[in-house]
């Protein structure tokens, strides 16, 4: 297995020469920015067996982790022993070395001697809240029209039909929802039932000539959802199409719809390449399929996105929860579970 330093102006950038010098199945293990300079760390396989392979992985991001995490916690010493449980946690749940590093530098300017409990200290919530970032309540008051983007499978669809439904039990009668499709074919799967189930209306539309005159007839409409093809995150020729398309719908807040399960490079080279979209806020479904929560709150502090709504299972009516930074955050202390334990219509 090789390990490669890439540095680059920005993080996409140095994704984009993994891509080109290591493959398009290198792994990426790190990502920084240190005064200026992005620098990425990957692996790309030697021709290794892939038991072999990721054993190998796996003891050397240990490794790694554990090294920061005594760097940057204080030196060449482990965490303090009053933080030490918050440490533990935040590893566990795969939260970034730098992050858990100002948790901990946090916690330790609250200047108090007990020993600090994840599960229930305030200034533990706090801090951990402190790295993500938070929404801008003005505008996401304003917003009436909002647009679900994402690579195939992310999700998008059962996000949408979620918050349609939810919309509607909450007595929001005038809602409508714009499909947004490759010319040529049609809404796909189970929306236009759903649709038709929840009586909500449902137009379909093939670029931005067809997307301006579906929202003329949608005038009415209190909220407008915009449903959208999955895209991979290098197919940038289709990402700009339906940048385009989007561009149509005036006062759209789009949101980039991820599945968590995902390794922290493909959800990296996926929000940089639809960063032309100008996402507001991310969404991460799947999330029963992980463990580890901390690569949710990795790429928001790294995007600036704050974290809109968090799903799991395959229902459509139920397992949604909305987010922000203190759900995250009880999420990664392990406050909240999700799911089995809390199931939130």
């Amino acid at each position: 297995m090789r390990l490669r330093t890439i540095l680059a102006p920005t993080v996409p950038e140095a994704l984009g020469v993994v891509q080109e010098e290591l493959g398009p199945d290198a792994l990426v293990l790190e990502t920084k920015t240190r005064d200026g300079v992005a620098e990425v760390v990957a692996a790309a396989d030697d021709g290794e067996r892939p038991g072999e392979a990721l054993q190998r992985l796996r003891a050397e991001l240990a490794l790694l982790r554990r090294e920061l995490l005594s760097i940057l916690s204080g030196g060449a010493t482990p965490a303090p022993d009053r933080t030490r449980a918050v440490a533990r946690r935040l590893d566990e749940e795969g939260l970034a070395p730098e992050h858990i590093a100002a948790v901990l530098a946090d916690l330790e300017r609250s200047g108090k001697d007990e020993t600090i409990d994840p599960r229930s200290s305030p200034s533990a919530l706090a801090a951990v809240r402190a790295i993500l970032p938070g929404f801008d309540d003005r505008a996401a008051a304003s917003g009436s029209r909002f647009a679900f983007v994402g690579p195939p499978a992310a999700g998008k669809t059962t996000t949408l039909v979620r918050i349609a439904s939810r919309l509607r039990r909450q007595g929001r009668r005038r809602v409508a929802v714009l499909a947004l499709v490759e010319r040529g074919t049609a809404a796909g799967g189970f929306l236009p039932i759903t649709a038709r189930r929840l009586n909500v209306p449902l137009l379909v539309a093939a670029g931005a000539e067809e997307a301006r005159a579906a929202l003329r007839s949608l005038g009415s409409a209190e909220v407008v959802l915009v449903d959208t093809p999955g895209f991979a995150f290098r197919d940038a020729i289709a990402i700009d199409s339906l940048r385009r398309a989007l561009a149509a719908v005036e006062g759209l807040t789009p949101h980039l719809v991820l599945p968590a399960h995902l390794d922290r490079g493909v959800l990296q080279a996926t929000a940089a390449a639809y960063r032309a979209l100008c996402p507001q806020a991310l969404v991460f479904t799947r999330l029963d399929e992980t463990t580890r929560r901390g690569e949710i709150a990795n790429l928001s502090a790294a995007t600036g996105l704050p974290v809109a709504a968090l799903g799991f299972g395959r229902s459509l009516e139920e397992e949604f929860v909305s987010a922000g930074p203190a759900v995250v955050a009880e999420l990664l202390l392990g406050r909240r579970s999700l799911p089995p334990e809390e199931r939130v219509g």
